[in-house]
């Protein structure tokens, strides 16, 4: 242990941690950069591990001695600044945001390799031995003596000659950034789609003009390649980039971001940890799709960290929606940076519908007019299967699973648990009366899809969880549809993360369900789901409901309605949430360490936590679960709820900390 160093740093160490751990003080006698990968001392041994300096700090303690410093530098303060919002606002390890920054592809793209000053030398030692050396050294001379790694042919040569000083590497500097932009822009685009794309093509040739780099980001990797398409048609040439794509394509992105001034995105949310330099545009399409909500360690929202991104670097933002999220919803209306479009007004017509057939009969005559009038038709439905459930109409028994203590999904051959995958066939006798008066209740998609068929035949077109295993049939069936004007597209969410085209008309099934769902944003997203698909229709949307609900929030007045709502019962955007599960496979453990936390959670005043509760699904896999809600005032998560992993809980006992979720299943 030291003290009295001159330069104080944050470092995000390369260890696995608890969330809430991983940045630590270290001093140096040498003044750091930011992005810096250096080796520092860690733990009660000192063990020598890796370290990315992240910003300067104040003193605190006795500090440990920074060990050495590589010289390589891996990011700017621009996304030094991204892994700080991320840190301080959402519980992480280290790992995941060091697997986005993603060290190891940077290095590769950017490294250089030249020949040695002491080559002359070692020239008649090393070339007449291998076929493979002399082929590396001579496209390292036809190149002046330097290439890039990505571009260099003779890989398994490279060790020898490392070792044998033929060549050098170094590790090509990071570009500085551009200077940031006094008061960049801001605006929340609420529009049809038409109008967005034509503002969307405005703004990407604007940046070509002035020489600037853009990022579009679209939450699903499907919508990529038809954005770029049509941009490319419209004369704005745009790069890909996804997690999908293999190292090298990815690499090849990283070497274009850090040696072109001016080039166009368009991407996922992985596209904001590029080594962007000169980024003057970030547009974000569909910004209310909950894809952009990063459901793996850390679990922050990409929409939050583009505007960190953007306020960083100087550049421009431009959120577009057809039904902004709450959040940027309110955020506009603060800043006065709205901009709302209204389309085409659509017929609406709500159908109260019980029965068991599926759709209605109007709606069955509805949709087989417009396809003998060669219009296409759009049938949503969020609900796998043939029905909701199998019931026994004698004695009420519900068939559920025994893993999850859910009710099992009838199909049309056998019962599937849609949580733990488990199958059973369906059964012809009640096992707990002996009745035989078995009856599926309810509407799924096979049901609606065998109704339909029997009217319409090959014209409809299902795309459901089977289908999407695989993108390039999805792709298929979106094209078929395309191509058939008389054609019926049926589907549930999986729709929604790919371009589909307008249609004649809308069926939108159950939109009531939605709103018994178990988590606080259940209205937000419905009225989203009708807003979304209501864009597609050019003359007429349908949905049918089980029971009668009153669907007037879906007017204009929603969001003051709904803002209003969170703001008494103190849910984001007005309070932050934070979401403590326990899974364990015994009950007693379970409540031992749920009871264990509310007393520590207890002690403080800064916070209000709720008593511990079973969970929506009280059972899922053969595990228990409950659950505490903490909400605490928005921005940095307390230290006492980042101390939470400290607290030793019974064995075989899980904990997780969820921050702003927005199912609580």
């Amino acid at each position: 242990m030291k003290a009295g160093f001159p330069y104080y740093f944050n470092v995000l160490v390369d260890v696995p941690l608890p969330g809430g751990e991983g940045l630590y003080t270290y001093g140096s006698s040498e003044k750091l950069q930011v992005g810096e990968r250096i080796m520092v001392p860690f733990g009660k041994k000192d063990k020598i591990v890796e370290g990315y300096v992240i910003s300067s700090a104040a003193p605190k303690g006795e500090i440990k001695a920074v060990y050495l410093r590589t010289g390589n530098r891996y990011f700017d303060e621009v996304r030094a600044a991204m892994i700080n919002w991320i840190m301080e606002n959402y519980i992480s390890s280290p790992k995941p945001i060091l697997n986005y920054l993603s060290p190891v592809t940077l290095k590769r793209a950017l490294t250089k390799i030249s020949l040695s000053p002491s080559y002359p030398n070692l020239e008649k030692q090393f070339l007449p031995r291998s076929r493979s050396l002399k082929k590396a050294i001579a496209f390292l001379e036809e190149r002046n003596g330097e290439a890039y790694l990505e571009d260099f042919p003779g890989s398994r040569s490279l060790p020898l000659l490392l070792k044998s000083k033929v060549i050098d590497t170094v590790l090509e500097p990071l570009r500085k950034q551009h200077p940031v932009k006094k008061e960049p822009k801001s605006c929340l685009f609420w529009a049809p789609w038409r109008e967005q794309y034509q503002l969307l093509l405005s703004l990407l040739r604007k940046a070509q003009e002035q020489k600037l780099q853009a990022l579009v980001l679209v939450p699903e990797s499907s919508l990529i390649e038809p954005l770029s398409s049509a941009l490319a048609k419209d004369g704005v040439e745009c790069l890909n980039f996804s997690g999908e794509q293999s190292p090298k394509v990815r690499r090849k992105i990283v070497f274009n971001c850090q040696h072109e001034s001016s080039l166009i995105l368009v991407g996922t949310w992985l596209s904001l940890f590029l080594p962007f330099w000169n980024l003057g545009l970030i547009c974000v399409l569909q910004e209310e799709n909950s894809a952009y909500r990063v459901l793996s360690p850390p679990y922050f929202p990409a929409v939050g960290l583009t505007r960190v991104l953007a306020r960083n670097s100087g550049a421009d933002l431009y959120l577009f929606s057809r039904a902004p999220s709450v959040e940027s919803y309110l955020e506009a209306y603060r800043d006065r940076t709205l901009i709302k479009k209204e389309g085409k007004a659509i017929l609406r017509e709500v159908l109260y519908y019980r029965g068991e057939r599926g759709l209605a009969p109007d709606i069955v005559y509805a949709i087989k007019r417009n396809s003998l009038e060669g219009k296409r038709t759009l049938v949503f439905l969020n609900r796998k299967g043939y029905a909701n459930c199998l019931q026994c109409e004698d004695c009420g028994e519900d068939f559920s699973c025994p893993f999850c203590g859910v009710r099992l999904t009838p199909h049309q051959e056998e019962l599937i648990c849609h949580y733990c995958g488990h199958r059973e066939e369906i059964p012809i006798v009640c096992p707990n009366c002996k009745g035989t008066n078995l009856k599926a209740r309810g509407v799924g998609l096979e049901k609606v899809e065998t109704q339909l068929k029997s009217i319409l035949g090959e014209l409809v077109i299902l795309v459901n969880s089977e289908v999407a295993k695989s993108k390039k049939a999805v792709r298929a069936k979106i094209e078929a549809f395309k191509d058939n004007p008389s054609s019926v597209l049926l589907g549930t969410s999986i729709l929604q993360g790919h371009a589909i085209p307008p249609v004649s008309l809308v069926v939108l099934v159950n939109l009531d369900f939605s709103l018994s769902l178990p988590f606080y944003s259940a209205t937000e997203r419905a009225y989203q789901l009708y807003k979304n698909l209501e864009s597609l229709a050019s003359e007429k949307i349908i949905l049918q409901v089980s029971r009668q609900v009153n669907l007037d929030w879906l007017d204009e007045d929603f969001y003051l309605e709904e803002l209003q709502s969170r703001k008494q019962t103190g849910f984001p955007p007005y309070k932050r949430i934070m979401r403590i599960l326990f899974e364990a496979e015994e009950k007693s453990a379970l409540w031992e360490a749920a009871r264990k936390v509310k007393e520590y959670l207890d002690a403080y005043n800064s916070f209000v936590a709720t008593e511990p509760i079973p969970c929506f699904h009280y059972k899922l896999r053969g595990r228990w679960r409950a659950e505490i809600l903490v909400r605490f005032p928005v921005g940095a998560v307390p230290e006492e709820l980042r101390n939470l992993y400290r607290i030793r809980l019974p064995r075989k006992v899980e904990m997780q900390l969820q921050l702003d979720p927005e199912e609580l299943n």
